[in-house]
Parts: structure tokens; C-alpha cells; sequence
């Protein structure tokens, strides 16, 4: 898609939990609270949870007509629960979520969508910072530990690095 036609993208985050209900309630709180785009929706991949509190959080998020609710109890595999997830969602781009992240920027999808939706890109990734900060990951890059690794893992987003910045 062209630039000027962005805002017509539809995209449905996909967040994976088992109980939990503190980091569902912070995670999907702030991406529905804080995210800045009109054609979003929220999919929760429930694998298995027993707990009250999970329960009545999923029945508070509920009543927000941009969440669905899907259970799947099978033995824990994530990428198989986030399969699930894809399979079922009608969006142009999917954003696979977390449930220990929070939003902090407003923009964070027109920023990941306007590198996704190049013709050359299959895959982006948000900065990720820890809570003092730092650099948690700044998407994944081939080759690197051996395999895949995260570059500018544990430096300040702003750190000046033969590889350029994280910010």
C-alpha cells in the first residue's frame, strides 16, 4: 500500500496469556487506552486460565467491541497459540503482542506499519525497552550470537554504536 492509504489498514494485535490478569489488565489497558488508530482490534489467545481475577478481567475487556476472546487450553506452545490467533483474523496486518508489554507511544503501529507495508519487508519489530530504560530488543537480526539475536540489547536507545542507534 501507498503511504496516503495507511489509515485504511486494518490490524488486530494478537496477545497470547494464561491467568496472569495484572499483566492482561496493564498490556490490553494501555494498547486500547494509548494507541492512536481507528481500524484496530484485539484477539486474547486464553490457554487455559483458571483464575477468578482472569476471568473477570476477560469479562471487563469483553464489552469492548474492538476484543475477542478465544479460548485454546492445548498444551503450552506459543507458536501454535499465536497460529491459532492468525488463522482467525481477518485484519491486512497482524501484530503479535506480549501479554508483560505495555504502550507508550500513541503512533507505535503508523511507525512499525510504514516499514511493514515496503513491498521488500516480511517482518518488523517494536523497540523494546526495559523498565530502567534500557534496550530490551530493537527487532532481531540474522547472524548475529550464532543464529538470530536482538541488536543494541542493554544499551541506552540513544548509545552511539558501530550499527547506529536503537532510537
Amino acid at each position: 500500500r501507498r503511504s496516503s492509504d495507511l489509515r485504511e489498514v486494518s490490524v488486530e494485535v494478537i496477545i497470547c496469556f494464561r491467568d496472569r490478569a495484572e499483566l492482561l489488565k496493564r498490556c490490553v489497558g494501555s494498547l486500547l487506552a494509548i494507541t492512536r488508530w481507528e481500524r484496530l482490534s484485539v484477539v486474547l489467545i486464553d490457554n487455559g486460565s483458571t483464575a477468578p481475577e482472569t476471568e473477570a478481567e476477560l469479562r471487563r475487556l469483553s464489552v469492548d467491541p474492538r476484543v475477542r476472546v478465544l479460548q485454546n487450553p492445548r498444551p503450552f506452545n506459543f507458536a501454535a497459540l499465536n497460529n491459532a490467533g492468525a488463522r482467525s483474523s481477518r485484519a491486512d496486518v497482524i501484530v503479535f503482542l506480549n501479554n508483560d508489554t505495555e504502550i507508550v507511544d500513541e503512533d507505535w503501529i503508523a511507525v512499525l506499519l510504514e516499514e511493514a507495508l515496503r513491498p521488500e519487508i516480511g517482518a518488523v519489530a517494536p523497540l523494546l525497552l526495559y523498565p530502567d530504560g534500557k534496550v530490551q530488543h530493537a527487532g532481531a537480526a540474522i547472524g548475529l550470537h550464532g543464529y538470530a539475536g536482538h541488536p543494541f540489547a542493554g544499551c541506552s536507545p540513544a548509545a552511539d554504536t558501530p550499527f547506529g542507534r536503537a532510537d
